[in-house]
């Protein structure tokens, strides 16, 4: 059974489900008296993997089981049925998730058509600007933006004991500074 759901199609998780009662008739004593009665955490994780496209093969080296085993337990009912839920709550996020990307590309496809005007009128306001420090802080600002952002500085304050030679060295450049008319250096 189908049900819409905001344009999409989701698939009712309580429908295709069989009872574990009789599915039992025609196995080997030995197979029935291997399937699990309950799923652990690994099941679950052997479930993923054959939902992914993992062949049995492959799952059987990485749990280290034999091939044999592996097919007992995934020939159970029990583990039939855990998968087929599995597989149908995993379509429903699909679904969601994919109803949800439509609205989140819409958004990004509007942005992505607005940002190369904003940018050209970024790039023209910072080439008319008067000021140079107004054009350099606009470049930087584009740089990074574009995720060329500048190294940041970090705050190396340290307590220096000031010892005659060095007090002597910072007044005579600031004499020199103040000097050249030039303060702000």
């Amino acid at each position: 059974m189908c049900v819409k759901i905001q344009g999409a199609t989701k698939m009712d998780t309580t429908q295709n489900i069989k009872p574990i009662g009789n599915a039992d008739r025609g196995k080997a004593e030995s197979s029935l008296a291997g399937e699990p009665k309950t799923l652990s955490s690994k099941h679950r994780a052997i479930m993923r993997r054959l939902i992914s496209g993992i062949t049995l093969s492959e799952i059987a080296r990485e749990f280290e089981i034999t091939l044999n085993r592996l097919s007992i337990v995934t020939n159970s009912e029990l583990f039939k049925v855990e998968k087929a839920i599995m597989e149908m709550k995993i379509n429903e996020l699909f679904v969601d998730n994919e109803s949800s990307k439509v609205q989140t590309d819409m958004v990004r496809r509007r942005i992505d058509d607005e940002s190369m005007p904003s940018l050209e009128k970024v790039i023209k306001l910072r080439d008319e600007a008067d000021s140079e420090k107004v054009q350099q802080t606009s470049a930087f600002d584009i740089l990074d933006r574009a995720g060329y952002a500048a190294v940041e500085k970090v705050d190396t304050t340290q307590k220096v004991e000031v010892g005659d030679g060095l007090a002597l060295a910072i007044k005579e450049a600031c004499k020199a500074i103040k000097g050249n008319g030039d303060a702000s250096k």
